[in-house]
């Protein structure tokens, strides 16, 4: 089985430079709803079966990508989610809200709304979903859930000759068991 994991097109969004609590509420919001950049998207012909998450960066990127095919759509594919660390109403560049908060996601440290052990387990409830079709199919996802599965391919047996490093928005990894 082929799995083709594909980060989606690029946001039509700027992070403010800083803010508090509230404004990392409101930013993370603002950039789930806003459009994507459809520049540079490549269509690919399929008959594949195509998985989304329920936010619609990756389902308007893969609209375009597969030319309107059918898509299954699930939460499972979905960003980890990020909650600020802190309620006191202090202003931080924007990098230190998501790099904080996501330290805190990986060492399982309160505040975050999925935990790690969470993230792993979703990741695999997302690899059985795919892998019950029994065919190759593209997923397209977010870059921070992204790498947790990676990791849960891996030790499911899956194989990959892609690169680690930055997940670039259009970034292809496939996987093969």
């Amino acid at each position: 089985m082929i799995i083709t994991v594909i980060r989606h097109a690029k946001v039509d969004f700027i992070f403010p430079r800083s803010y508090g609590p509230q404004g990392q509420i409101e930013a993370s919001r603002a950039y789930n709803e806003c459009p994507i950049d459809i520049s540079g998207i490549e269509t690919i012909e399929t008959d594949a079966k195509i998985f989304v998450s329920t936010l619609p960066r990756s389902e308007a990127t893969a609209l375009i990508m597969f030319k309107d095919r059918p898509l299954i759509r699930s939460e499972l594919f979905d960003e980890v989610p990020l909650a600020p660390f802190t309620r006191r109403n202090i202003r931080l560049p924007s990098i230190l809200w998501d790099v904080i908060g996501r330290f805190l996601w990986n060492f399982r440290i309160g505040g975050q709304p999925e935990t790690r052990s969470d993230t792993d387990m979703r990741a695999d409830r997302a690899i059985d979903l795919m892998e019950s079709t029994g065919e190759d199919c593209y997923l397209v996802s977010h870059a921070f859930f992204m790498r947790t599965l990676f990791r849960r391919l891996r030790k499911r047996g899956y194989r990959s000759a892609s690169r680690f490093g930055l997940i670039h928005n259009l970034s292809r990894f496939v996987y093969e068991k």
